[in-house]
């Protein structure tokens, strides 16, 4: 089971409940349960619409801590095996007390400060900018820091073509546009004899405090229209020509349809970014709704020239494709799932004593047949064999250890650029799932060392194939026997 802790009201973007739900779909795609907790019953209708169980906890948004012992009991009773927190609004100390009972990710957009929970995502950042990764080195928190974990939904990343465009620009300012930034810029460039050829599509949230006023403008103007709770975002980035939007994940939603637009901030998680944005030339940003008054104004004119220049156009929509691959969400999922698979077990080195109990499970019957030299072995031969092993610099095996009980042994041969795996589940654990975590666990070991580890398969050992192929080795034919491998970085 997958917990997400998450909110969303009238001060809390929905964009942190939206990507909540894209990780969750992708997760229920993997067999995995999802369940939301939520500190007030608002925005539920949207994760009824998905599909999702949720539950209300009745306490204080703004004061996470307070809800600690809450939450404990909601996560414990609801067995969750991994906990997605996405608020500004916890703490160290908050997120410190969860992680004493259940494995942690933080969706950290802010980057200032070092989190020690399990994991931390922070990808609104470029390759080149070491400093938040500095922050982690040494620590034994899982990073996904980059672009290259954003998580979009799926209907970003089918890498269609695009439809015919139309002269429209699509305005989309968050889930409440506190600052009336749709409002005031639908109204001015309405007036605009530059933009007099476009129409206007306005996207709002549920909670937007101005759509009233939204209303009453598109009622006026042929040209406005007003759109609430849109569910096919993408249809609109890849129809309109132009788009004006705040900061968050629907700027990499925006890069994935490649639609030229200006954007702006109006928080301090979006302005850093927002910025680089504009200085990298990727979009045509307009500055922080909360320092420029006049920021309409700006956006306006910035409207006008991309309407007049289609070479710019051309170049931006270039430069926000090449930000975005639309893997994100997967890579999120599969490395929560790893952790998950890895929770309570570990790999260590064997010593001399476990000479014999190597020998029972070389000799087990199962093994024997699944091997390439499948004849019974003798325990002279054994010894030698495996005291050659422990002194061997290309050979590492390893013992694995779940709940204190010693369950297979995985070897892996390095040759070259390539560390070649061998390993058996003891009898009595097999069909547990031991093998993938085990393999996952000596892919951390093997780190470093060698470029491509590969396992060697007879087509009979089926078990084994589902296992590489589960864990994304790519299946190719030698012979007579089968070669998984994958790219060990």
């Amino acid at each position: 089971m997958i917990g997400f802790r998450v909110d969303a009201n009238e001060m809390i973007a929905t964009g942190h409940l939206m990507r909540c739900i894209t990780m969750a779909r992708e997760f229920l795609k993997n067999g995995e349960e999802c369940l939301f907790f939520l500190a007030e019953e608002k925005e539920t209708r949207r994760l009824e619409e998905n599909g999702f169980d949720y539950q209300v906890l009745h306490t204080d948004w703004r004061d996470m801590e307070s809800e600690e012992s809450v939450l404990e009991n909601a996560l414990k009773k609801a067995e969750v095996d991994f906990l997605i927190v996405d608020s500004y609004q916890a703490t160290k100390s908050y997120l410190v007390y969860l992680e004493q009972f259940v494995p942690v990710l933080y969706i950290d957009d802010i980057g200032r400060e070092v989190y020690p929970v399990s994991a931390v995502l922070r990808y609104a950042i470029w390759p080149e900018d070491m400093h938040f990764r500095q922050m982690y080195q040494g620590k034994e928190t899982l990073l996904l820091a980059g672009m290259q974990y954003i998580p979009l939904r799926e209907e970003f990343c089918t890498g269609g073509q695009d439809k015919v465009r139309e002269k429209s620009i699509l305005i989309t300012t968050g889930g409440t546009d506190t600052y009336n930034i749709a409002g005031r810029l639908v109204a001015e460039c309405l007036q605009r004899e530059d933009l007099e050829l476009y129409s206007f599509h306005v996207i709002v949230g549920s909670l937007n405090p101005f759509e009233k006023e939204l209303i009453r403008i598109t009622e006026r103007s042929e040209r406005a229209h007003l759109h609430k709770d849109v569910r096919n975002m993408s249809d609109y980035m890849r129809t309109c020509e132009l788009a004006v939007s705040a900061g968050g994940t629907t700027l990499f939603e925006l890069c994935a349809c490649k639609i030229p637009t200006v954007c702006f901030s109006f928080a301090d998680n979006q302005m850093d970014f927002t910025e680089e944005l504009g200085k990298r030339n990727v979009m045509l940003y307009a500055g922080d709704a909360r320092e420029k008054k006049e920021i309409a104004s700006v956006i306006t004119e910035y409207l006008c020239h991309l309407s007049k220049d289609k070479e710019v156009q051309w170049e931006l929509a270039a430069r926000m494709g090449e930000l975005v691959d639309g893997e994100g969400t997967k890579r999120i999922v599969h490395a929560v799932q790893n952790m998950i698979m890895k929770k309570g077990i570990y790999l260590r080195k064997v010593k001399e004593t476990d000479c014999d109990l190597l020998f029972g499970w070389a000799n087990d019957l199962e093994v024997r047949k699944n091997s390439f030299q499948s004849s019974m072995i003798s325990y002279e031969n054994h010894r030698n064999w495996f005291q050659g092993k422990l002194v061997d610099a290309d050979c590492e095996i390893f013992l694995c250890i779940a709940d204190g009980k010693e369950v297979g042994q995985v070897r892996v041969e390095y040759k070259e650029r390539e560390g070649v795996i061998s390993y058996s589940i003891a009898k009595e654990y097999q069909g547990m799932g031991y093998g993938q975590r085990m393999l996952l666990l000596v892919e951390e070991k093997a780190a470093g060392r060698t470029e491509w580890l590969a396992g060697y398969v007879k087509p009979e050992n089926k078990i084994s194939q589902y296992v590489f192929e589960k864990l994304g080795y790519e299946k190719e034919w030698e012979g007579n026997y089968l070669v998984y491998r994958k790219h060990n970085v």
